[in-house]
């Protein structure tokens, strides 16, 4: 595999990921919409599982917003300075793990709240 490959897998890579952060990004913001609906009236499992999804939709919102605005001005500014380059290759590894968490969480407020049921 030349340079000029791995190069062009690092492009789709970018691409895939950006398209995938500002998708999620707006799905979530659905989903948390949504979610603020079923406010649970009591303090029992249900509700510790609802307010755990609750918070993670949130910061899940909040973090791919930051995460393409970063993303963006690393594009920016790696057009300018070529040692910045892999600047985009290191926020898009710290994404991916941040959607592995997010979405550990919220297979564990479903957990929560459907075995408080």
């Amino acid at each position: 595999m030349n340079r000029r490959d791995r190069l062009d897998i690092l492009t789709i890579i970018k691409r895939i990921t950006f398209i995938f952060i500002g998708v999620s990004a707006v799905c979530s913001l659905g989903v948390l919409i949504l979610w603020v609906f079923g406010i649970p009236g009591t303090q029992n499992e249900y509700a510790r599982g609802w307010e755990l999804g609750l918070y993670t939709l949130f910061h899940y919102v909040v973090g791919s917003v930051i995460f393409l605005v970063t993303y963006v001005i690393g594009i920016l500014i790696s057009k300018r300075f070529q040692r910045m380059r892999h600047f985009n290759l290191v926020t898009i590894s710290i994404f991916w793990i941040f959607f592995l968490y997010s979405a550990f969480n919220m297979l564990r407020s479903f957990y929560i709240m459907f075995s408080a049921s």
